[in-house]
C-alpha cells in the first residue's frame, strides 16, 4: 500500500491533463478503422476529489463524428500503477484496465484482450502531448502503430 503522500503525488501527475485539448490524428489501417486522418477533441476533468481523471473524447473524420470514448484514469493505491478504463462506441467492455506508469515525461499504459494487445503512450513535450496507440493483434510478433497525434491545450475547465 502506498503512503498517502506518495499516492497524492502520483495522482497529481494526472492533473497535468486537466483541460480541453485538440489534436490532429493519423490512423493506420486496422480491423476497427480505415487508414486516414482525423481530429480528436478531448476534455480531461477531475472527479471524486481527484481520485479519478475523467476523459471525454470525440473523434471527427471528414467533418463527421467518429469514435466517441469515455475514459477513467486512477492510481492503484496498492501498487501505484496508473489504471485506465475506457468505454467507446465500438462497444467492447474493458475486461480489465490498461495498467502502467510514468517514465520521465511519458505515461505508458497497456493491456491484453482476446482481440490483441494495446499500448497507449502520452509523451509530454512542453505544453502539449504526443499520443500514440500501438497494437499487436493475434498472430503478430510485434506492435504496429494504430494512431499518432499531437494534442494542444485549448483551455482549462
Amino acid at each position: 500500500m502506498l503512503e498517502h503522500a506518495e499516492l497524492t503525488r502520483r495522482r497529481a501527475l494526472l492533473a497535468r491533463f486537466h483541460g480541453t485539448w485538440r489534436g490532429e490524428e493519423t490512423l493506420s489501417p486496422s480491423p476497427w478503422a480505415e487508414a486516414g486522418t482525423a481530429t480528436g477533441h478531448v476534455t480531461f476533468a477531475p472527479d471524486l476529489g481527484d481520485i479519478l481523471l475523467v476523459q471525454h473524447y470525440q473523434q471527427e473524420r471528414r467533418g463527421q463524428p467518429g469514435l466517441s470514448l469515455r475514459g477513467f484514469f486512477t492510481v492503484d493505491p496498492g501498487q501505484g500503477d496508473v489504471l485506465y478504463y475506457a468505454f467507446d462506441t465500438f462497444g467492447f467492455p474493458p475486461l480489465e484496465p490498461a495498467r502502467g506508469g510514468w517514465e520521465g515525461e511519458t505515461l505508458t499504459v497497456g493491456k491484453s484482450t482476446p482481440r490483441g494487445e494495446a499500448r497507449h503512450r502520452f509523451a509530454w513535450q512542453g505544453d502539449r502531448y504526443r499520443y500514440t496507440i500501438e497494437n499487436r493483434l493475434p498472430g503478430q510478433e510485434t506492435f504496429t502503430p494504430f494512431l499518432t497525434a499531437t494534442y494542444v491545450r485549448r483551455g482549462v475547465d
